[in-house]
Order: C-alpha cells, then sequence, then structure tokens
C-alpha cells in the first residue's frame, strides 16, 4: 500500500496491491489487483470524503476466467470526526461498474485511551442476507465490532463479524510499518 498527500493541498492519493490465492478442491485460481482511490480532506468541517476502485484485476494474462468472477468496486466515503465526543463516524456507499448502489457500511470508531480504538459498525447486507430465523440474528446480523491497540510502527486488530444468518468469524490483523 502506498499514499501520497499532495502539496498545500488537502488530498492524498493511493494504490494497493492485493494477490487473491482460492481454491476448492481441484479447483484453484489466483488473481493479481490493485486498488486507487482518494481521499478529500475538509479541515473546517473535521470531514474525510473519499473515492477509490477496488479489486481493478491486473492478470492480463488471464487463463482462468475470473475476469468473469471478479468485478471491480467504486467506492464513496466519508467519515466525521464528532467535536465533543471520542468517536468517528463513517459510511460507505459501494457500487458496481454501472453505478448501481449495492451496499451500504456504517459505524464508528470510539478512540478510548491513547493506543486503543473500539470499532462498531453494520451494513445494509443485513437485508438480504435476513433468514428470519430468530429475532438475535435479525437485530445482529451483518455487523461486526473489533478492537484495535497501536504503538509505534505496529498495530494489531482483533474483530468479529456476523452474518445475517448467524455464522460469525473472527480476525486477527497485524500490521507492521517498515
Amino acid at each position: 500500500m502506498f499514499s501520497k498527500k499532495i502539496e498545500n493541498f488537502p488530498l492524498r492519493v493511493g494504490i494497493r496491491y492485493e494477490h487473491l490465492f482460492s481454491q476448492l478442491e481441484d479447483y484453484f485460481f489466483q488473481v493479481p489487483f490493485i486498488s486507487i482511490g482518494s481521499n478529500f480532506f475538509i479541515p473546517n468541517i473535521n470531514t474525510h470524503i473519499g473515492i477509490s476502485i477496488h479489486q481493478i484485476n491486473i492478470n492480463f494474462f488471464n487463463n482462468n476466467h475470473t475476469n468473469s468472477i471478479i468485478n471491480p468496486d467504486i467506492v464513496i466515503s466519508s467519515a466525521k470526526s464528532l467535536e465533543h465526543l471520542p468517536l468517528e463516524i463513517f459510511i460507505d456507499l459501494i457500487s458496481n461498474k454501472k453505478l448501481t448502489i449495492n451496499d451500504i457500511f456504517f459505524g464508528g470508531a470510539f478512540n478510548l485511551k491513547q493506543n486503543f480504538q473500539f470499532y462498531i459498525g453494520s451494513s445494509s447486507r443485513k437485508f438480504n442476507q435476513n433468514n428470519n430465523t430468530n429475532l438475535f440474528n435479525t437485530i445482529f446480523g451483518a455487523s461486526g465490532i473489533g478492537i484495535n491497540y497501536s504503538k509505534n510502527l505496529t498495530s494489531i486488530k482483533i474483530g468479529s463479524y456476523m452474518y445475517g444468518t448467524g455464522y460469525l468469524i473472527n480476525g486477527l490483523q497485524i500490521d507492521v510499518k517498515f
């Protein structure tokens, strides 16, 4: 991942490289991706507005038909730090190349202590993942929580996400900047 702030202008542009490997029994594919984006900061209202294109397939010698499996997403984002609370709220609108909004993600990041953050969020996926099995899944489906600890050049993130079906996934991410 690489990003650069434009000098004398509140704009940051960036690019990220990803490589997806997937295998299910005898079916295997791998795809290299890039994501590009920009983030504009409006200081007088303490708000970020961004636009990005995720998962641009850069596998020019594709022999496994992954171009038809994975399509790029266009993401329009906004985040605002609240003035009287240690909270940043955010919303992401995710659309396809026809500019139809597929998903909406929203949530917040609470700054608990100097190096700790608590994240909470949900999405519009709660409606299409809802299978009406019980009230708990209906309310908390397509939602997630997490914590982050950052110190110097290292951060450790632990999170959980619950699908509308009640299936729970947990994740651990460790970042070290070189």
